[in-house]
Formats: C-alpha cells, sequence, structure tokens
C-alpha cells in the first residue's frame, strides 16, 4: 500500500501521463501533416489536422481530470480513457494513409 505522500504524487504523475500522450499525438500529427503535403495528399493531410486537434483535447481532458483528483474525485475516469484509445487509434490511421498514399 502507498504512502500518503506516494499518493499527492500519483495525481502528478497521471497528468504527466496525459501530457506525454498529448505531446506525441500532435508529434505523429505533425509528421503526418509533413508527409501529406510532400506526397500533396488533401485527405491525409485532413486526417492529420484532425489528430493535432485531438491531441489538443487530449491535453485539456488530462488537466481536467487532474484538477477533478485534486478536488477529490474518484480516481476511475472509464470515459477518458475509451477517448485516449480512440484518438491513439485515430493516429495509427493517420500514420497508415500517409504511408500508403506516399506509394
Amino acid at each position: 500500500m502507498p504512502s500518503p505522500p506516494d499518493r499527492a504524487f500519483a495525481a502528478e504523475r497521471t497528468a504527466l501521463g496525459w501530457q506525454r500522450s498529448a505531446l506525441t499525438l500532435a508529434v505523429v500529427a505533425g509528421l503526418g501533416l509533413s508527409g501529406a503535403v510532400r506526397r500533396g495528399s488533401p485527405v491525409a493531410a485532413a486526417l492529420a489536422i484532425a489528430l493535432l486537434a485531438a491531441a489538443g483535447a487530449v491535453n485539456l481532458r488530462g488537466r481536467r481530470l487532474y484538477r477533478a483528483r485534486a478536488a477529490g474525485a474518484p480516481a476511475l475516469a472509464p470515459g477518458a480513457i475509451r477517448m485516449l484509445t480512440a484518438v491513439t487509434a485515430a493516429a495509427v490511421l493517420v500514420a497508415a494513409v500517409v504511408t500508403v498514399s506516399g506509394t
């Protein structure tokens, strides 16, 4: 069982995890957009821009969760995990479309 100080840091680690996820998605979106522009693929460019917007949404969702937990909300957030899973799947889709459109 974690000691009380570890519980305080658990919320911080979770917030950092959401930030890392959002940053990773933004980097994937940027790379996808770069590849789409070089290859002249408007569909891939649109998907990459949508993924960039989703990365911002992930970052905002993580901040809201952190504030809610700091205020005493329960730790479980299944809706947030589903959102992050969907956005990660979208990142895979963007990468696949950019890769296929380059051939």
